[in-house]
């Protein structure tokens, strides 16, 4: 910027506009760094709940692969309802990742009526829920659960 003094045109800022644009500076990098921690612990839960459902996904998947003869023959001999509770990195989708996370696997008959009371009785089909819990830091801990329906093929 060119300015006029007794002696002609100088060229430069002023102390004062020198000064106005640090404290803008100063105050858009304040404002924007308050953003980045906010941001990196948004990142991390959803990264953990990708994990969670991933992992839930690939359980149910193989429970359905497995089939209803195969779970009711094998899984629910003794009674009508199965829980188990694994590390993640014991089931299928692996989410090692998973700060403080667990697995649980529940396995229930239905009623005729697809009513969730289970029933000792081999009705044709069972639910399945598989809940991903995880504990990490702060704020980030949370649970995910897929439930599915797995029926005797006809």
């Amino acid at each position: 910027m060119q300015m006029k003094t007794k002696r002609g045109w100088r060229r430069g800022l002023s102390l004062i506009e020198t000064i106005a644009a640090i404290i803008l500076i100063m105050f858009a990098v304040a404002v924007f760094g308050a953003t980045f921690p906010t941001a990196a612990n948004a990142v991390a839960k959803n990264r953990n709940r990708d994990t969670a459902a991933n992992a839930c996904n690939a359980e149910l998947d193989a429970w359905r692969r497995e089939g209803y003869d195969k779970i009711s023959s094998t899984t629910l001999k003794s009674g009508s309802t199965l829980l188990r509770t694994a590390s993640p990195s014991s089931l299928l989708g692996n989410p090692a990742s998973l700060p403080a996370g667990t697995v649980a696997v529940t396995i229930s008959r239905l009623n005729d009526t697809y009513a969730v009371p289970a029933t000792a009785v081999d009705t044709g089909r069972v639910q399945v829920t598989v809940t991903a819990t995880w504990k990490g830091v702060g704020a980030d801990k949370g649970s995910w659960t897929l439930t599915t329906i797995i029926r005797q093929a006809e």
